[in-house]
């Protein structure tokens, strides 16, 4: 794992270049290029009838937001949800949470089009954190009590303590969204023993990849995931930049990038 923080294959190698000088790899693979260098490890076979469209989301995002859910929150049937953002992994969240028998999954977001595939994809309500209470709007859902479980994949300061005010007593909150470093979540010191919440970090879904990934693309195949209805866009490679831009102007859910 340290290997990958720092940008190099595992063992601490680097396998590219440009004009004599050493290039990175982001996550071990640096997938956005016309070739990569791909670990034995990174590899995990998955079906032949499955679409590589589809089966590039679930390397990230799908199995980052889905086992946070699934995994991590370990939702049950009938419990109340809310997701913080709505991009690829708080989406991943939303269908996660529908197929393991959420009542209510309320997605929090502050781009209209993403609150409108939350909807699509298995939420029941789609908040705008800028106009919306969202702690008491979940509170006069569940009779007073809060959500049982919040998962925060947006990563912005100040998110987690939100998500922290929303669970109910007992409830769990997830950490998924990576804040920029440095940055320190503040929590009320004194309901932390009183309420007795459950906070937890969440890394790639809590997943085992070799085991989980090829069963999101079954539950996939078999139309119980959605997941193609996750993709806006399709971009060249050398369209990239436009890419990031539509993703950060909140126009897309995920978009796939073909070399």
């Amino acid at each position: 794992m340290e290997d990958m923080f720092r940008g190099t294959l595992p063992g601490g190698t680097l396998r590219l270049s440009q004009n004599g000088d050493h290039l990175y790899h982001y996550s071990y693979l640096s997938a956005f290029a016309e070739r990569c260098i791909v670990p034995e490890g990174c590899c995990v076979p998955v079906r032949k009838d499955a679409s590589l469209d589809v089966a590039a989301l679930v390397g990230c995002a799908v199995m980052t937001g889905y086992g946070a859910a699934v995994t991590r929150a370990r939702i049950r049937p009938g419990e109340a949800i809310a997701v913080f953002g709505a991009v690829g992994v708080g989406l991943s969240a939303v269908m996660g949470a529908s197929l393991a028998g959420a009542a209510a999954i309320v997605a929090v977001d502050p781009f209209g089009f993403r609150r409108e595939t939350a909807l699509e994809l298995g939420a029941t309500h789609a908040l705008d954190p800028g106009q919306d209470d969202v702690t008491t709007f979940m509170r006069d859902l569940t009779d007073g009590r809060g959500a049982d479980a919040a998962i925060d994949s947006a990563g912005v300061p100040g998110v987690l303590a939100q998500a922290y005010a929303t669970v109910r007593r007992g409830g769990t909150v997830v950490a998924v969204g990576l804040p920029p470093e440095g940055a320190v979540a503040e929590l009320p010191a004194s309901d932390l023993a009183r309420e007795e919440k459950v906070i937890t970090g969440s890394f790639y879904g809590s997943c085992s990849p070799q085991v989980d990934m090829p069963v999101v693309l079954d539950l996939y195949m078999e139309g119980r995931l959605p997941l193609d209805k996750l993709i806006s866009r399709s971009y060249a490679l050398e369209e990239i930049n436009e890419a990031f831009a539509a993703m950060n102007g909140g126009e897309v859910a995920r978009t796939v990038i073909k070399p």
